[in-house]
């Protein structure tokens, strides 16, 4: 937590967290999130994790990678129609 912390607190334009949100309580994952809301006024963040209902609700655009391809979704019904959930 600390280095996650320290990381989106940090001095810049962008920040990039890969899987951020992997093997973090619950409490935790909403405190990242309470983090990034803050500090996303500022700068932008680049976050990869395949925990998607953690990110998406505090994404201002999502896009799947899918086969080299990056998909820009509007909705998270398009991460069924492209692949990544079952229905």
């Amino acid at each position: 937590m600390v280095e996650i912390y320290t990381i989106i607190k940090k001095k810049g334009l962008f920040v990039m967290l890969d899987e951020p949100f992997t093997h973090i309580m619950p409490l935790y994952t909403e405190l990242i999130c309470r983090w990034i809301q803050q500090e996303k006024a500022t700068k932008g963040f680049i976050i990869s994790d395949h925990l998607y209902q953690s990110v998406i609700p505090i994404c201002d655009k999502f896009y799947l990678l899918k086969n080299g391809k990056t998909h820009l979704c509007q909705h998270q019904q398009e991460l069924i129609t492209h692949g990544y959930l079952s229905q």
